[in-house]
């Protein structure tokens, strides 16, 4: 089924470099909330011991008039070495300063409608779980100026990591992309949402609302997830084998569907998963700077395990967890090398 998986082992912020094809990039927070046509305005405060800290707002939406009557506050604050911008960085339907307020029925449509925004073909596919979950998968079959292929390509299945989704692959500009970049270089696409994401919060008998929708953890990921999605995109494709992408959690999960392949016996809770028995060839991607999966996780507990399956093993500079999906080296640094491999296994 897994002709060759590719996992993407990664990390935290994303330093961007000065690129002419966004006006963001030397943007501050309030420049990029006005560049989307939103109010923008700056308070400072002093803190009790001195410090001097500022802060954005977005009194109203994007298309609304000035209130005359107050609204209700939300008050967003970034995580670890990050800043305001966190909450208006991607798209306006994908940030979440600037969603407050809009119908939240479009985040079905939000990643086909970016693919073909940048005028790719986008189609949507649901698949339902052994479980019971109802996953959806996106797809890009072609490239942007290439015609309906008529014989089948090689098929591409990424997928993403911790709490993120489809988005991932798709959120840089085409040619930083790597959902892009592959479908351009002669790749059938398809990137998968795990059970509870944006697009898989769907269940046969359960509601989100109930404590048993969620009793779930990366186990049943990887033991039900991954098998529908992969099996999915086979069946529709008509291909008998796929190369496989994961990066953070999409790494993991893969990693421990292929040590239980063989069998598919159920496993004690927590599973105990021994990578030894992983057979399909591995091309590994990590961050000297990843503290996820860090530099002594990667050498002491999962190197010598895959050892005997590790085709290529790549340590990146200056690379962290988040910088192999949003990183503005990664299409040179990893995209571009992964589609090489490819097409030379398939030559």
């Amino acid at each position: 089924m897994f002709r060759y998986a590719l996992p993407i082992v990664l990390t935290a912020i994303t330093v961007l470099s000065k690129k002419n094809e966004d006006p963001e990039v030397e943007m501050t927070t309030p420049q990029i909330i006005q560049h989307w046509g939103y109010p923008a305005e700056i308070y400072t405060v002093t803190t009790e011991d001195g410090y001097i800290l500022e802060m954005h707002r977005i009194p109203y939406g994007k298309n609304d008039a000035k209130p005359t009557t107050p609204r209700p506050v939300v008050f967003m604050q970034h995580g670890l070495e990050c800043s305001s911008s966190n909450w208006i960085t991607n798209l306006p339907d994908e940030s979440a300063g600037k969603y407050c307020g809009i119908d939240s029925n479009l985040k079905q449509y939000v990643q086909p409608q970016i693919i073909q925004h940048w005028g790719y073909p986008a189609e949507i596919y649901t698949v339902t779980t052994e479980d019971g979950y109802i996953l959806e998968l996106h797809r890009i079959p072609y490239g942007k100026n290439d015609a309906k292929p008529t014989t089948p390509r090689p098929v591409v299945f990424m997928q993403h990591g911790l709490e993120c989704s489809s988005s991932n692959w798709i959120t840089n500009l085409p040619d930083e992309s790597a959902g892009f970049i592959f479908a351009d270089a002669g790749f059938d696409v398809w990137l998968g949402n795990m059970r509870g994401n944006t697009y898989s919060i769907k269940h046969v008998n359960l509601n989100p609302k109930q404590d048993k929708f969620w009793e779930f953890s990366w186990d049943e990921m990887a033991k039900y997830d991954l098998e529908s999605m992969v099996s999915k995109a086979l069946n529709v494709t008509g291909q008998q084998q796929l190369y496989y992408i994961g990066h953070s959690q999409g790494t993991i999960t893969m990693f421990s569907k292929l040590s239980m392949d063989q069998a598919f016996s159920a496993k004690a809770n927590p599973p105990d998963y021994d990578f030894t028995k992983i057979q399909n060839s591995v091309y590994l991607y990590w961050g000297d700077s990843d503290w996820l999966a860090d530099p002594q996780d990667i050498s002491e507990y999962l190197l010598p395990r895959i050892l005997h399956t590790v085709v290529g093993n790549v340590e990146l500079k200056d690379y962290n967890h988040l910088d192999f999906i949003w990183g503005l080296r990664a299409a040179a640094d990893i995209y571009y090398p992964i589609v090489n491999l490819i097409k030379q296994d398939l030559s």
